[in-house]
């Protein structure tokens, strides 16, 4: 049975989720109950009879039952892949006109998963889906005029249908809003308008508008500069996972801005940041350890790190890997700490599966691996 993936709305639409969520939805009372059903055959293990249930109820003309079986098709879940049947069973349920099968006919254009992408199709259908309010269409459809996929650019009809999502709760839309504003993309720039929206999705979760707003404080665009704020913004994100929000955070610490002077609690934010691969903190961190900042004091490490950021083309740990290099040419510095810095980067590149370019070993270090 081919189990191939399909990815709706950013996350994995399997049988389950479906059935429940087209539960909740408003349709017939029969068809409800009958769906109903169907989730409590497929909660405990009888997939075949929950598949009969909604095969009969798609027959009948369900415009539910047909989305949810065609998705099931495409998806090959539980069932025989088959494109075909799952195309002609999504079309069927949007001809009865339900916004969720016309996005995900979209989906199988702009993904390509007849063979070759189709954006003209994907617009045709994700239109349709959007003139009924359907956010996640209104929210790819934005994207595709915003940059242009597959059709003319249009960055006015973008910001429209942002705006048009933002007006119904969309809090994606309300930060690509934002972030046009600050660019001028499709409008004036206007960074006071740009603080509204981002704002508006920072009220509503979102964590890349909180990582943009704090950007906006340190800046003092469209604000006046602040701080204190600035760090609230970064410290929420970076306390959810973001990166390069954890670099800036320990930098905050470190240099006592929007936050009095913490040593340990910067080498704790600027060490997440370089074990989740931000060239810049990895730096950073090399130079904690070399310093004893918020930490022993670790030649080891220290060189280590800094190695990882020179082979990231950080300039600052390139010019310092060079210098380390000269003084051991010079008899200034003992090679032990090269050598066990680099096999430490070694580690640590394994370690945390980093993605970086390692030089081949000189002609010199090839004679010396020698002895």
């Amino acid at each position: 049975m081919n189990k191939t993936v399909f990815y709706f709305s950013f996350y994995k639409v399997t049988l389950i989720s479906l059935l429940f969520l087209f539960s909740q939805q408003s349709f017939a009372q029969s068809a409800q109950d009958t769906i109903e059903h169907a989730k409590t055959l497929y909660d405990t293990g009888q997939v075949k009879e929950a598949f009969q249930l909604i095969e009969q109820l798609a027959d009948s003309g369900d415009a539910t039952a047909q989305s949810l079986l065609g998705i099931a098709y495409i998806e090959g879940n539980e069932v025989e892949q088959n494109f075909d049947e799952g195309i002609r069973l999504l079309q069927l349920a949007a001809d009865q006109g339900l916004a969720d099968a016309m996005y995900n006919l979209a989906q199988v254009y702009r993904m390509g998963l007849l063979g070759k992408v189709d954006y003209p199709k994907a617009v045709e259908w994700y239109t349709r889906a959007a003139e009924l309010n359907d956010i996640k269409s209104i929210y790819n459809l934005a994207l595709i005029y915003r940059d242009g996929r597959g059709i003319q650019k249009n960055t006015a009809k973008a910001i429209e249908l942002f705006k048009k999502g933002a007006e119904l709760g969309d809090g994606n839309a309300m930060h690509n809003v934002g972030m046009m504003y600050v660019t001028g993309t499709g409008v004036e720039q206007d960074f006071s308008e740009a603080i509204v929206w981002l704002n508006q999705a920072v009220a509503a979760g979102v964590m890349n508008a909180y990582w943009d707003l704090g950007k906006m404080y340190l800046k003092g665009y469209g604000v006046e500069k602040d701080m204190q704020q600035a760090f609230v913004h970064f410290k929420h994100v970076a306390d959810n996972g973001f990166a390069p929000a954890q670099s800036q955070v320990g930098l905050m610490y470190y240099n006592g801005t929007g936050i009095n002077k913490n040593d340990k609690e910067a080498f704790k934010w600027m060490s997440l940041a370089a074990e989740n691969g931000i060239a810049e903190a990895q730096f950073n961190l090399g130079k904690f350890y070399l310093e004893g900042t918020g930490t022993l004091k670790a030649d080891t490490l220290g060189y280590g790190w800094m190695y990882i950021a020179s082979l990231n083309e950080v300039e600052p740990a390139v010019d310092y890997i060079k210098r380390i290099d000269k003084a051991v040419d010079d008899g200034e510095v003992n090679n032990d700490i090269v050598s066990q810095g680099k096999q430490t980067a070694q580690d640590l590149i394994e370690k945390h599966n980093f993605k970086v370019k390692v030089p081949e070993p000189s002609l010199f270090d090839k004679f010396k691996q020698l002895f």
